[in-house]
């Protein structure tokens, strides 16, 4: 038996392999065993990296979900512990997956938790990501804590478990839902004992989002969502219940989602009882907002109105002026003759959401921009580096010099 089973899906991010494949041989740690996934990749990488290394086992599949790899892996592996990573990850720490073997081992613990480092797509940190304020727990100490205290159930990649707990617990990954870290996550914390947390930058977290684009995909998102909210409430674990239900709220308000007409029709089939999941005013009110965001052609002036005042808040220094703000008042009192408050407050909501959304545009244009900037530096970077190592370049460094004497 090996310390500890390192279980990688591939699919379809075979350029990103090797990085990280050599971020886990860099592991001070080498009593392990990587067991790769390889769905419809064929990866040469892989088969490479076998080759010279005995202790990387390459499983090809075909026609089976990340999960089902997971699964697989899972069902292959040998060690007394077993970590989970993606292939356009990485780990951090060089010494971290010994430090989390040693404590979990000491402690015969059922999982241990490190912490996450956001990685750029060139494996570099991104140094934006602040994260002791994130929503995910930054731990400073090793430390005992309860399971409750873990955050919201996500990012299971970032701990590693005992083979045997998940095993005779008959933990797995729902075949039938795409998005399903969640839903083992919050399995495993409503039945484990203790948590064990350590101070050490376990896992890099590549900050590419997939996008949920599909009727299929907001289908599974949401129903992950539903699935999580029932077993964290049969456990009582009321922290972590609110903050995945902010999460929830806060994908129902990103951008156009409110406007989704497919989000708004799952939600509602899904959530046939939302007063039950969605005891808070706020959270029923934008529930209720999905459901119809349309607002009444009454609201036109108000709106224009609402957005004006903002985006002069927002694009100058200038106060909000005498008469911009009494025709809005004015507005205001004429709708109040006609509409109740909610109708009111709808439309300033959504008012205040195109604003949001434009701002949001005009930043992902900036990063698009930003992002291919960057590799454009790397890229130049790279070919400099290769000219300078060049044997040309070394036998005409006398050549270089003679004229410039």
């Amino acid at each position: 038996m090996v310390k500890i089973s390192i279980i990688m899906t591939i699919n379809n991010t075979e350029y990103l392999v090797e990085r990280t494949v050599e971020s886990i041989i860099k592991q001070t740690i080498k009593d392990i065993e990587v067991i790769c996934v390889d769905c419809n990749s064929d990866s040469g990488v892989l088969r490479r990296l076998s080759e010279e290394y005995d202790f990387i086992k390459v499983f090809r599949t075909t026609e089976i979900s990340q999960s089902e790899a997971r699964n697989y892996g899972l069902s292959k592996a040998n060690g007394e512990y077993v970590a989970f990573i993606n292939s356009k990850d990485q780990y951090m720490d060089e010494n971290a997956l010994e430090k989390m073997y040693m404590y979990a081992h000491k402690n015969d613990a059922d999982m241990v938790c490190g912490n996450i480092q956001v990685i750029k797509q060139d494996g570099s940190v991104d140094k934006s990501y602040d994260r002791k304020s994130s929503k995910f727990n930054y731990f400073l100490k090793k430390d005992v804590l309860e399971p409750v205290e873990y955050g919201t159930p996500e990012i299971f990649n970032k701990n590693i478990y005992k083979r045997s707990f998940l095993t005779q617990n008959g933990f797995e990954f729902s075949n039938d839902i795409t998005f399903d870290d969640p839903i083992f996550m919050a399995k495993v914390l409503t039945n484990i004992r203790d948590l064990y947390v350590i101070n050490t930058d376990f896992y890099g977290l590549n900050n590419n989002i997939d996008l949920i684009d599909t009727y299929d995909k907001k289908y599974e998102y949401i129903k992950q969502f539903k699935e999580v909210f029932d077993i964290l409430s049969d456990a009582e674990f009321e922290s972590p219940l609110a903050s995945y239900k902010k999460e929830f709220i806060n994908y129902i308000e990103y951008k156009n989602n409110l406007k989704d007409e497919e989000i708004s029709e799952i939600t509602t089939n899904l959530f046939t009882d939302a007063e039950e999941y969605f005891k808070d005013e706020e959270d029923r009110f934008i529930i209720e907002l999905l459901k119809n965001s349309k607002v009444d052609s009454d609201f036109d002036e108000f709106s224009n109105l609402k957005k004006e005042m903002f985006e002069e808040t927002l694009t100058s220094d200038n106060f909000i002026g005498y008469d911009q703000l009494y025709n809005y008042i004015k507005c205001k009192e004429q709708l109040k003759q006609k509409h109740d408050n909610v109708e009111i407050k709808k439309a300033s909501y959504m008012a205040l959401k195109d604003i949001s959304n434009e701002v949001l545009d005009e930043r992902e244009i900036l990063n698009e921009k930003n992002k291919k900037m960057d590799k454009d530096i790397a890229s130049r970077k790279h070919v400099k580096n290769e000219i300078l190592s060049s044997n040309s370049w070394k036998i005409t460094s006398i050549l270089r010099k003679i004229r410039n004497l």
